[in-house]
């Protein structure tokens, strides 16, 4: 008789109450009327032009999905942070060109996926953020993300 070997998945258990915490500043930055939730239109008259600049609804822009063994928030199809399962810390989308930048800040590493660095993402201690420090961190998410073409 063949002996049948369980096959034990690991599975990141991802804490709520920093899923919670990440939702919360992602969702305040999205509504922040002057930041990268702001959609501009213009409308032409005969004799004036008029720009209007109004937010766009939260949850018509921004998405929330189970993804690498966490939560990732995304705003218009793009992926702007993440809580990662498997660190704990938060997954955060970067101008490249800033990226060896912030790794040089404490608390601050590469995200490495299957053995490789991904560029344009750096991984942020959250136990060592405070909410000022997690608000900066999502505006730059999400400010990276806005600047993407929507998917």
């Amino acid at each position: 008789m063949v002996e049948k070997k369980a096959v034990v998945e690991k599975r990141a258990v991802v804490d709520e109450a920093t899923v919670a915490r990440v939702r919360e500043a992602v969702r305040a930055v999205v509504a922040e009327p002057d930041s990268t939730s702001s959609t501009t239109s213009s409308t032409t008259t005969s004799s004036t032009t008029t720009s209007t600049t109004r937010a766009a609804p939260v949850t018509a822009r921004l998405a929330e999905r189970r993804m690498f063994g966490g939560v990732a928030f995304l705003l218009d199809g793009s992926m702007a942070v993440a809580v990662s399962g498997r660190s704990g810390g938060l997954m955060v989308r970067v101008p490249p060109d800033e990226r060896a930048t912030l790794l040089a800040r404490d608390g601050v590493q590469p995200v490495v996926m299957r053995g490789s660095a991904m560029r344009g993402w750096v991984l942020a201690d959250l136990a060592g953020l405070d909410d000022a420090a997690l608000l900066a961190w999502v505006r730059r998410g999400c400010a990276v993300a806005a600047a993407l073409a929507p998917r």
